[in-house]
């Protein structure tokens, strides 16, 4: 009998030991890592460097700078309506990690306000203009991430530069405007976005 209740309470504490893990990593859900990308691409003007700013989903905002190569140019062009694509945590890091440097701090509750206003712009709302072929761009987007995939969809809210492309969602200005003093003070593209914006 003492051996059956010691087999008993072997088995119940294995059980447990495994079900319990089993349960928490089916259920443990990985939210995003980043919420904004300002990202500055000088290949238009033979310009073999970029730079631009990320807003983290914890409020974190940091300034970053490189030379572009394959893993620093995925975001180049994306906005292209016949395009949608998709990038991992580790791809954005790629991008942002060389120079990185935080500049700034985001109140939660304001950057939960912008990225709800953020979720509702329309991807496909777009109207481009040329502006100047020999020049560089400066594109703003937002990070959409799909929790079950782990990946994050960028939605355009602003080009500027080479291209002028506007996402005409009532949301995008406000957005754009609250983004702009970031670009600015950090000189994001070498002053181009005040060089080529129709509002300067």
């Amino acid at each position: 009998m003492e051996y059956k209740n010691k087999l008993l309470i072997s088995v119940i504490l294995l059980f447990s030991l495994f079900g319990c893990g089993g349960s928490d990593e089916k259920n443990e859900i990985i939210g995003p890592e980043y919420a904004f990308i300002v990202y500055y691409d000088g290949t238009g003007q033979n310009d073999d460097e970029y730079d631009g700013i990320v807003i983290t989903t914890n409020g974190d905002v940091s300034y970053f700078s490189g030379l572009i190569d394959e893993s620093s140019y995925i975001l180049s062009g994306y906005w292209a309506p016949e395009r949608s694509p998709q990038y991992s945590n580790d791809e954005i890091l790629a991008v942002i990690q060389e120079g990185r440097v935080n500049i700034d701090t985001v109140n939660t509750e304001i950057l939960d306000r912008y990225i709800n206003l953020a979720d509702k712009l329309n991807h496909d709302n777009l109207v481009s203009t040329n502006t100047r072929s020999d020049s560089g761009t400066i594109q703003v987007l937002y990070l959409n991430y799909d929790v079950n995939l782990k990946l994050y969809q960028p939605i355009l809210i602003e080009a500027v530069g080479g291209v002028y492309v506007e996402n005409l969602s009532p949301e995008a200005p406000e957005l754009v405007s609250w983004l702009q003093q970031y670009i600015i003070e950090q000189n994001v593209g070498k002053g181009l976005y005040i060089q080529t914006h129709p509002d300067f």
